[in-house]
């Protein structure tokens, strides 16, 4: 690639994207010709694993950065080193977040502080570090959501809150940063089975019998959402739900 390529080249930064839904967010837009910031915090070896793949297909493409986005001093360091990379920001994800059972009575802090903060705060704090960059480059911010933001999920309060914290962060951010940066959302509905819990035969079963359209959803119906945001300069606020329908009844896993 020349010099001249290089310096066209846009900058993403996607939290969480050391494995799951955020690695495959990665790998689809590195495939696009964005240049890769692997956030991660505990998964350190699929960090270093997935930002040297995309170096061997394109040399200098991505960097991993490791931050706890529950401190503030870090997500101030995740941000310098990722503008410091490559000088520009275009696109940030915020797609870092902990789908972990807790229960009303024997919550902790550091539940709270582990579950509620990577998602809520990190992508707060993130969004304002950011805020003056995305803005010289036109950028855009993009939320990933549950798709059950809208509605209590059982024996997950704190993620279900973090997750509506987030949706309203969508529509806040998109007024107070407006009009040089465009800020949306994505609710999922059911993607990958979660590691938090093993699923039987019959719940795995159950889960998609109750998805209208009956599957769940792939790389591709991830991607295109991407990139219909991504093209749409009249698209702001907004939080588009890709979940075969899935928030159209109560069942939940």
């Amino acid at each position: 690639m020349s010099k001249k390529e290089k310096k066209l080249s846009k900058v993403a930064l996607i939290t969480g994207s050391a494995k799951r839904i955020g690695k495959e967010i990665a790998i689809y837009l590195h495939q696009q010709g964005y240049d890769i910031i692997v956030h991660y915090y505990q998964s350190d070896v699929e960090a270093k694993e997935l930002t040297n793949s995309l170096n061997l297909l394109r040399q200098n493409s991505s960097i991993s950065i490791k931050a706890n986005l529950s401190r503030v001093e870090e997500i101030h360091i995740l941000s310098n080193d990722s503008i410091k990379w490559k000088g520009q920001i275009n696109l940030l994800i915020n797609n870092a977040s902990l789908f972990k059972l807790n229960l009303i009575g024997n919550t902790t802090d550091n539940e709270w502080e582990t579950i509620f903060d990577s998602t809520a705060k990190g992508s707060y704090f993130l969004a304002q570090n950011l805020s003056q960059e995305l803005s010289k480059s036109k950028g855009l911010i993009i939320n990933i959501l549950d798709t059950k933001y809208q509605s209590p999920r059982k024996g997950f309060s704190l993620y279900s809150m973090a997750k509506s914290v987030l949706a309203m962060q969508t529509k806040c951010f998109a007024i107070d940063l407006a009009p040089d940066v465009r800020v949306n959302g994505i609710a999922l509905g059911h993607y990958k089975w979660p590691e938090s819990k093993v699923y039987t035969s019959l719940e795995k079963s159950k889960v998609i019998s109750n998805i209208p359209l009956k599957k769940s959803g792939t790389v591709s119906s991830l991607s295109k959402t991407i990139d219909y945001i991504i093209a749409n300069e009249f698209l702001t606020g907004e939080i588009i739900h890709v979940d075969g329908g899935q928030s159209l009844n109560s069942f939940s896993i």
